[in-house]
């Protein structure tokens, strides 16, 4: 089984179009739908943000054997070479307690799932590159904590779940790996991810609304967050798609 882990609700909307649901359910409230692809069989999870991610892999681990695990989503950009919508795939995940101080400790990718990842970025023609995320416990709002992050810690990216993921996948002997597109450039000041979304992973339209009637600077930041969410939606799920294909594809 191939158990794939995203945290928010627009990143599940990305993935599940590419598993043919035999059945939903809730494990102590995460969402889980199981599946298959070509007979293959698939696991999908919405774990939320943070380190919520680990309760919910270890529990979904415990409860499925996996034979790879695989965390997906959307990410802010670290170097400004990075643009919306690029596929990184991680060789590396590192921990970064505050999103300041050095990496404290890191996940190494497996490379058979990082060699499928390569035939499916080529098999979508998907812009990617190689490259390290870091896992910190606050998204990073503003220019200055990501290049701070940058000058302390050698990543190209940043999210909140995928180290916890990883840690939970070699707790339980699975091969893992991390791919992300990126939404926000490293220059560019985003709205807090935590403000704005549920523990489970979904919109608070009304306190969006909210934010930006009472903060109208924001506007801007939210009209191109949303544009390069698009994007990296578009292409996130292209990148499941043929992942789960190559996937599906073993022998």
């Amino acid at each position: 089984m191939l158990a794939i882990f995203v945290a928010l609700a627009a990143e599940q909307r990305c993935v599940q179009p590419y598993i043919e649901e035999l059945e939903r359910k809730r494990l102590n409230g995460f969402s889980v739908v199981l599946g298959h692809h070509r007979n293959r069989p698939l696991l999908l999870c919405r774990t939320g943000l943070g380190r919520r991610a680990k309760d919910a892999a270890d529990l979904v681990l415990n409860a499925h054997r996996a034979q790879a695990v695989v965390s997906l989503g959307f990410s802010g950009a670290v170097r400004h070479d990075l643009r919306g919508g690029e596929i990184v795939v991680c060789e590396r995940v590192y921990l970064c307690p505050d999103g300041e101080r050095e990496a404290e400790a890191l996940q190494e990718a497996d490379e058979s799932l990082l060699m499928l990842a390569e035939r499916a970025v080529r098999a979508g023609s998907l812009h990617s590159r190689k490259g390290a995320s870091a896992t910190v416990p606050q998204a990073l709002v503003n220019p200055a904590q990501k290049r701070e992050l940058g000058e302390k810690c050698p990543v190209d990216i940043v999210e909140m779940e995928s180290f916890w993921v990883g840690q939970a996948a070699n707790a339980h002997g699975a091969p893992f790996l991390t791919v992300r597109a990126v939404v926000d450039d490293a220059a560019h000041v985003v709205p807090d991810a935590e403000e704005l979304v549920t523990e489970l992973g979904d919109q608070r339209v009304t306190r969006i609304i909210r934010l930006l009637a009472t903060r109208p600077t924001y506007i801007p930041h939210f009209l191109r967050l949303t544009r390069n969410g698009m994007l990296a939606g578009r292409q996130l799920g292209r990148f499941a798609g043929e992942f789960i294909s190559q996937w599906s594809g073993l022998p």
